[in-house]
């Protein structure tokens, strides 16, 4: 993974908010991946879920700024998730003919 400075650089150059996105959702396919189980390119996506994070990690570094946005983008990510199952659960219990909580 590139050090913090190569990192900062990268974002300071790139649109920051596009970089952080992908860079979580790249990790978040990773732990996906590992989860479901699979084959051989589970590998690979734990290595790029691993750099993605050790990245991010770096961006974090030394920059306040940066370190809030990618613990907001976390805490979206993770909310939106939250929902999605909520809908979901509430989508099964409606096909199974039981009322919602």
């Amino acid at each position: 993974v590139a050090g913090s400075g190569d990192a900062q650089r990268l974002v300071a150059r790139h649109n920051k908010g596009t970089l952080l996105r992908l860079l979580l959702q790249l990790e978040g396919t990773a732990v996906s991946s590992m989860k479901e189980g699979g084959g051989a390119s589970d590998s690979v996506s734990t290595q790029v879920g691993t750099n993605a994070e050790g990245l991010l990690e770096a961006l974090k570094q030394g920059n306040e700024d940066v370190a809030r946005e990618i613990n907001d983008l976390r805490n979206n990510q993770r909310s939106s998730k939250s929902s999605r199952s909520a809908a979901a659960r509430l989508k099964m219990l409606k096909a199974l003919g039981m009322p919602a909580p």
